[in-house]
């Protein structure tokens, strides 16, 4: 399945789900057309025996091919143009974009877990203000929401 996405990550409704566009119900109906009868998975019926059924078709395709890292980039970079930043904040944001590439989604929770907390046992918290770390989840969170309808 992951090699059927890879061959076909720029190619329509999967290019936007890469780049964390925001899907239609069209799309959605596009999504499931071209998955379930493309040549990476036999039928609907096999994928759901072996991968049960997943919440959202979407968010399971960005969790196998990941994030654009040109997308996660420009996503923040409206973040990071608010004021200049210190050595850690930006590893910090940078550790967020490298997580959004390989696994499509970072989960607001994950900031206070390994490895963002190896920059500072606080997360986000401990290295930006109050008012900066609510500005990067709001980021993260449109980003993790572009994969919904």
């Amino acid at each position: 399945v992951r090699q059927f996405l890879r061959a076909h990550q720029d190619q329509g409704v999967i290019r936007k789900i890469r780049l964390a566009q925001p899907l239609t119900l069209q799309d959605q109906a596009d999504l499931e057309q071209f998955f379930y009868t493309g040549d990476g998975v036999e039928s609907k019926e096999t994928f759901l025996q072996v991968y049960g059924r997943p919440q959202n078709l979407a968010a399971f395709i960005r969790s196998l091919v990941g994030l654009d890292r040109r997308a996660a980039k420009e996503r923040f970079a409206a973040f990071l143009d608010q004021k200049v930043y210190t050595a850690d904040q930006i590893a910090f944001v940078n550790e967020i974009i490298e997580h959004l590439t390989k696994n499509g989604v970072v989960e607001p929770g994950l900031l206070y877990e390994r490895p963002f907390t190896d920059l500072h046992q606080m997360g986000p918290e401990g290295l930006f203000s109050e008012a900066q770390a609510e500005n990067l989840v709001r980021v993260l969170q449109g980003i993790n929401e572009s994969v919904l309808l």
